[in-house]
Parts: C-alpha cells; structure tokens; sequence
C-alpha cells in the first residue's frame, strides 16, 4: 500500500529509507528483501528562485537603509553569502548566515543603530521567512 512520509529533514541532511518487500500470506519480517536509498534534502526547484529574489530585496532595503557604512557592509556581507550558497546548492550554509544575518540584527550593539527605524524588525521577518523556504523539503 502507497504512502507518503512527511519528514522533518534539515536542509542538506542525509537520510536512509528502508523497503522491505514480503510476498503475499507471508508474514513480515526485517530479514526479508530489502532495498536500502540514500536521500538528501533540498528545497524544491521553483523556490530556489523565490529565495533569490527575497535575499535581493533583503540587500537592497540595506543599501537604501540609513544604516552607518560599517553595518551596511557587515550586514551586506552575510546576504551576499547567503545568496552564494543558494546558487551553489549550499541550503544549510545559507541558512546558517542567514541566521549571523538575524543574530547581528537582535545583538545589542545594532538596537541603539536601528532604534531609529522599524526596519529590522520587518528584516528579521524575511530572513526568518527565507531561512523556512531553505527548510522546506
């Protein structure tokens, strides 16, 4: 009988699935035949695009932003690598920056820079947002 598996797989992982085929009126067993597969995560082809256009909307509301030129190129930095991995198929390491991307958002040296402006709240939201399209399998 057909199923389908929905699993909850970070981007990247490696992950082993079991088929074991039995015979009708035999009853099941681990021994019986077996085929073992390897399957890696990724997120679907039509949202690698979707990903893109978000992270470049990302560096532009950066360099509009009013932001100092140090926090500009520091935040740029991690879009522009981010953006790398995904055309490299790198998800988790786009993930991951994504990640330094929003943790240098909410660090304490950037809330006297950003209190100013709301804009990193909304910031936080898409990279956030970009990082579970990166989860998606």
């Amino acid at each position: 009988m057909p199923y389908k598996a929905i699993l909850d797989a970070e981007v990247g992982t490696t992950f082993y699935y079991y088929v074991y085929v039995t015979l009708p009126g035999d009853s099941w067993s681990g021994a019986a035949w077996g085929v073992t597969a390897a399957v890696v995560v990724n997120p679907p082809p039509n949202s690698v695009a979707a990903i893109q256009a978000l992270i470049a909307q990302l560096k532009l509301e950066v360099t509009n932003s009013t932001l100092n030129d140090g926090m500009k190129t520091s935040l740029m930095a991690k879009l522009e690598v981010a953006c790398n991995m995904v055309d490299k198929g790198k998800y988790k390491t786009a993930y991951n920056t994504l990640g330094a991307f929003i943790n240098e958002l909410q660090s304490a040296n950037a809330a006297a820079e950003y209190s100013a402006s709301e804009a990193w709240i909304d910031w936080i939201k898409k990279a956030q947002f970009v990082q579970n399209l990166l989860m998606t399998p």
